[in-house]
């Protein structure tokens, strides 16, 4: 199974509107707001965009969970 072909990268809030035009998939991350300890994520799928076979999404997020490890060995939280 290919790579992912980007790399996770930080961009503004018009940027990802605009990207969820196209966005067959999109992975949330946040507090809740009732909640603030709690961290919840989800993945939002939009059924009317052409869809993308789980096991290469599952590559993806993975790729993403790479990076972001490598990150954090430089960062820490």
């Amino acid at each position: 199974m290919p790579d992912s072909t980007s790399r996770p990268t930080m961009i503004t809030r018009e940027k990802g509107e605009d990207i969820r035009r196209y966005a067959t998939a999109t992975l949330t991350v946040g507090r809740n707001p009732d909640n603030p300890e709690e961290v919840r994520s989800d993945l939002v799928v939009d059924p009317l965009m052409p869809p993308i076979c789980s096991l290469r999404l599952a590559h993806i997020l993975h790729d993403i969970a790479d990076h972001l490890e490598a990150v954090h060995g430089v960062e820490g939280c």
